[in-house]
């Protein structure tokens, strides 16, 4: 016997609508927080990647609601850093999980269609940069006490998420 399976999609758009959510603005946030929910360190910092990002002010997403280029940014750096489910941002923002997802499925679309040629197969771009790179890194560990003459550490041309690899 064959299986049949239908999906059926959540229609959230009046809910996500008829629902007030508060206006999301940069200075909602102390500076001193900023680094810890978003990776960012200053309110300008912030304002410059949204400059740089050239995304528009108001966004209609796929289920017509408005919403901000502050809050597509603020709503997917803070997702990017915790391992969070939708609930738990929404909760944080004061708004649907549903929009949430909506929101930051928005916001990496975005990214890879405007900005991918800087994000993906770019390693030829980069690769001519990693012995600078290298480098800089070494001279950093030398002042801060942190370099072992005997170590590899002049191999190391980047981290991620703050976690060192050779």
């Amino acid at each position: 016997s064959q299986i049949y399976l239908k999906l059926a999609f959540y229609d959230d758009s009046e809910i996500t609508s008829r629902h007030h959510r508060r206006n999301i603005r940069l200075t909602d946030y102390l500076e001193s927080d900023l680094h810890i929910l978003f990776r960012f360190r200053t309110h300008n910092q912030l304002e410059r990647l949204i400059t740089c990002l050239d995304m528009p002010q108001l966004v209609k997403l796929d289920n017509n609601v408005l919403v901000t280029n502050v809050e597509i940014v603020l709503v997917s750096l803070y997702k990017l850093a915790f391992p969070t489910t939708n609930e738990k941002v929404g909760r944080f923002f004061g708004m649907e999980s549903t929009l949430c997802s909506r929101i930051f499925n928005f916001f990496i679309r975005y990214l890879v269609e405007n900005w991918g040629y800087l994000l993906l197969d770019n390693l030829s771009y980069w690769l001519s940069s990693f012995p600078m790179f290298a480098e800089r890194i070494e001279q950093k560990m030398i002042r801060l006490g942190l370099h072992d003459n005997h170590s590899q550490h002049s191999k190391i041309f980047s981290f991620i998420d703050c976690t060192t690899f050779e």
